[in-house]
């Protein structure tokens, strides 16, 4: 699956991904922070489903 990947996600080693999810995380925190407190569910159920997804993966349901 990852070798199916598109080129840019391989060209940090997978760094890129991370980047992306740490700035996601950091936004809904700083919004929740500042009035948008619906935005932490959101954010929770987001975490929900890609646990979820990872379970599926892992458990070779998919």
């Amino acid at each position: 699956m990852l070798g199916q990947m598109p080129w840019f996600v391989h060209m940090l080693g997978g760094k890129l991904t991370l980047a992306t999810e740490f700035m996601v995380l950091l936004a809904a925190m700083m919004l929740a922070a500042n009035g948008w407190p619906m935005l932490v569910w959101v954010y929770l159920g987001y975490s929900g489903l890609n646990a979820l997804a990872a379970w599926l993966i892992l458990s070779d349901q998919i």
